[in-house]
């Protein structure tokens, strides 16, 4: 798959958190691939998009939105709110600073939905129940890298009228985590950049 599923599994990669409860053996693929293909390129393909990913785990809980429209971006939720944009070649943060927006150019600026490197997901290793679509654990490696996965529960994929939802699971030290990533409102996503300052030096 591309880049908008690869930041799903990038992020999540980041906390070492995974996918969702055991979905019988690992057969033979009862459904059409092109169904979950489908609903990848519409995700990938949308021109804007609000991805929210909620993180819990023993230890914390948190949950993050970025509403991205073109080359802007809306995110809050973790951290103070901040808007960000690009323009041409420079790359803009836009943060409040005693009750006003300020503008500074940030070069390090990376939106949400840049190309991250990941390998691509394979439709054929899921098996289907409803929309629910389960990786099949012959594939976590193919998911996750090579190395240990038995704290792996699953990793799962729902397809939405408008959109997906990412569920995992996994099993760790201090116990159960779980992270959802949901990419919604396709073509659907406004944001509009509030009124603003240049910093100054």
């Amino acid at each position: 798959m591309k880049k908008l599923i690869a930041l799903a599994m990038a992020f999540v990669s980041t906390f070492a958190v995974a996918a969702c409860e055991e979905n019988g053996e690992n057969g033979e693929n009862d459904y059409d691939t092109n169904e979950l293909q489908e609903a990848f390129d519409r995700v990938d393909d949308a021109d804007s998009l609000t991805i929210s990913m909620t993180m819990d785990t023993p230890v914390m809980t948190f949950e993050v939105t970025s509403e991205i429209d073109g080359d802007k971006e809306y995110s809050y939720g973790m951290g103070p709110e901040y808007y960000a944009y690009i323009d041409g070649d420079s790359r803009y943060i836009i943060e409040q600073e005693n009750g006003e927006w300020i503008r500074t150019e940030d070069e390090n600026y990376v939106p949400a939905d840049e190309d991250l490197e990941t390998d691509d997901l394979n439709p054929e290793w899921f098996t289907k129940d409803g929309n629910l679509f389960t990786l099949k654990e012959d594939y976590y490696e193919e998911v996750f890298g090579e190395g240990d996965t038995s704290s792996v529960e699953t990793y799962q994929i729902e397809i939405l009228e408008n959109g997906l939802i990412i569920s995992m699971e996994m099993i760790t030290d201090e116990g159960l985590s779980t992270t959802t990533m949901k990419f919604t409102h396709l073509n659907d996503t406004e944001v509009e950049l509030p009124d603003y300052e240049d910093a100054t030096d």
